[in-house]
């Protein structure tokens, strides 16, 4: 095993939700789970060192089961081009974690669904649908524990200070909202108030049904999620 940086997403509610789906949206959710899967390419981490020609390009490896997603990426690479440090390589990780995150959070949001995460760092085996190790464990612990809320919990020996914020109580979180506005586009504020319209009604089906905790984690993200399309260029 190696030192990664390891990143385990699910979708929260899923059990419930898809016992009243029907079998497009279920297809529909598998499709696009297989499609971030098996485009790995599209978080791989490409660097040029200056003045030289050389082009290093690491690939993220991506396991889809259900309704998670672990991505992952080697701590410290044996193939970073020379006068890379290891601070940088870490920032580029962290952001490619912001894309994948961000991608994951728009598909349940199509779904109707809202996402948690957990960002951990340890010893991890992945290659292909094969994933072990503690640092997955520290990974779906954070997730499952210490997230609460839709959001990515960070464990303690992850520390880039521009790409992690200390949220209201404390737990250090991913920001990835300003990379879900870039995924959205040319329409993002748009697309952005599209959502926030759809989270108010599905907030208020929520309460008048007494189902004030699930009510909670939308409004929690509904916060973010207006911060981000309120701040957008």
């Amino acid at each position: 095993m190696e030192e990664h940086i390891v990143l385990f997403m699910d979708f929260l509610g899923f059990k419930n939700a898809v016992a009243n789906w029907k079998s497009q949206q279920i297809s529909s959710l598998i499709q696009q789970l297989n499609g971030l899967a098996n485009n790995q390419s599209q978080f791989g981490i490409n660097s040029r060192t200056n003045g030289n020609s050389t082009n290093v390009t690491i690939s993220s490896n991506i396991t889809t089961f259900s309704d998670h997603i672990v991505a992952s990426y080697p701590y410290k690479p044996n193939n970073l081009p020379e006068g890379m440090d290891q601070n940088a390589w870490e920032d580029m990780v962290l952001q490619h974690m912001q894309k994948i995150a961000a991608h994951f959070t728009i598909m349940g949001l199509d779904l109707g669904l809202l996402a948690r995460g957990g960002l951990s760092r340890g010893d991890l085996y992945h290659n292909g649908r094969v994933v072990m190790g503690k640092a997955m464990i520290d990974a779906y612990e954070l997730e499952s524990k210490v997230a609460q809320y839709p959001r990515i919990a960070v464990a303690n020996n992850i520390t880039n200070s521009n790409r992690i914020y200390p949220d209201i109580d404390d737990k250090n979180c991913l920001e990835y909202f300003t990379e879900m506005m870039i995924a959205l586009g040319n329409n993002a504020q748009q697309q952005g108030q599209t959502y926030i319209s759809d989270i108010d009604n599905t907030i208020t089906k929520l309460k008048q049904n007494m189902q004030y905790k699930k009510a909670a984690n939308w409004c929690y993200f509904r916060e973010n999620l207006k911060n981000a399309v309120a701040t957008w260029p």
